[in-house]
């Protein structure tokens, strides 16, 4: 979950930072809806982290694959020394619908199972706008992500980080391979958290 009491008050500098940045005015978008965006942005984010877990180490199967080549854009979020995050930013303002390589993993984890019902899903799950007002950095320190103020030297960022911990140990005292399996899958609207909380949660 965000580190910070006040998640609303931080929805609402995400709000005047995109119109800042933007240079447009979202007078008909307000505060709530930065915060029912981001609670559904961080959900899928920590989706696709459940979807790297649960098949990296997988033999023979398809989406090992897939999770590895995802597993590169946390490992290695950063392709451009003057763009710091840039190209984790790739990934998270991708939309499936298109056919980068960046489109078509996202699409093995949100389409692949036509059972699910993905009418509500996010994408792009981030905006150009959002993207120029976010610096996205990873911790793999923490199973909890946390929005940071702008700072004096980058007043116009807010700094969004995502959890990437080591994977605990797969089994029935930390997270099972169902757990995971079932996180994946959820699509359910009022559930923007998982209840296991070795799976990295990026909102609350």
């Amino acid at each position: 979950m965000f580190g910070t009491k006040d998640l609303f008050v931080k929805s609402g500098k995400v709000h005047d930072t995109v119109s800042q940045q933007s240079g447009e005015k979202h007078e008909h978008i307000t505060p709530h809806h930065f915060l029912y965006r981001l609670f559904k942005q961080s959900k899928q984010v920590s989706q696709i982290i459940a979807y790297i877990w649960r098949w990296a180490d997988a033999i023979d199967n398809p989406k090992k694959d897939i999770a590895n080549k995802l597993k590169e854009y946390f490992i290695n979020p950063t392709d451009d020394l003057d763009h710091p995050g840039g190209k984790l930013e790739k990934l998270l303002k991708a939309d499936p619908k298109n056919s980068d390589p960046e489109a078509k993993l996202l699409y093995a984890v949100f389409f692949e199972d036509s059972s699910s019902d993905n009418k509500d899903l996010l994408f792009p799950m981030f905006s150009d706008d959002e993207c120029d007002c976010y610096s996205f950095q990873i911790n793999v320190n923490s199973f909890d992500g946390k929005l940071c103020d702008p700072t004096p030297n980058d007043p116009g960022i807010i700094a969004y980080n995502i959890p990437y911990p080591p994977r605990p140990c797969i089994g029935e005292t930390t997270v099972t391979e169902y757990e995971l399996e079932q996180w994946i899958k959820n699509r359910d609207k009022k559930k923007s958290f998982a209840d296991n909380p070795y799976i990295p949660t990026t909102c609350s």
